[in-house]
């Protein structure tokens, strides 16, 4: 678990995700709802943050995950992520970096190879998506679980 931004950051990122929160698309499942990070519309500390991580992980190079890109994810009250694996681009690895800016006061932890893992707020942690299942348990209260989950495919 690595730290990544400061609390001043977090919290001009959660006023834009706030402010913005009617973009937002909802999936098929009912407590959870998702954006397409892109030029146009977000802040470029999104994209700051990104190159941030990747300097921290000495990734030099990588294309921008076809399937899903960079997406910001937002899970209230009884949402979860279900368990599953990611798609990938022919002999690459889909790699996904999640930015948590919210933690909920229960619930809402990564699972990760069938172990649950440890999130603070401001910390992202690193998974191999088409390698590993993933998943989150249900999130419980008033408070999200919200994350910018930014995507990328390496050799």
């Amino acid at each position: 678990m690595n730290e990544i931004i400061t609390k001043e950051e977090q919290s001009t990122l959660l006023k834009w995700i706030y402010d913005n929160e009617e973009k937002f698309i909802p999936n098929k499942f009912k407590y959870r709802k998702y954006f397409p990070i892109n030029e146009s519309e977000c802040p470029t500390l999104f994209f700051e943050i990104k190159q941030r991580i990747l300097d921290n992980e000495k990734i030099k190079k990588w294309e921008k995950d076809p399937f899903f890109g960079d997406i910001i994810t937002f899970v209230t009250n009884n949402g979860f992520i279900h368990n599953h694996i990611d798609s990938t681009l022919p002999n690459k690895n889909h790699f996904r970096f999640n930015l948590f800016l919210s933690k909920p006061f229960l619930g809402g932890d990564p699972i990760y190879n069938n172990k649950k893992l440890n999130f603070k707020e401001r910390c992202y942690l690193k998974y191999c998506v088409n390698k590993d299942y993933h998943s989150s348990l249900q999130v419980i209260g008033s408070k999200p679980r919200i994350a910018i989950s930014y995507g990328i495919s390496v050799d």
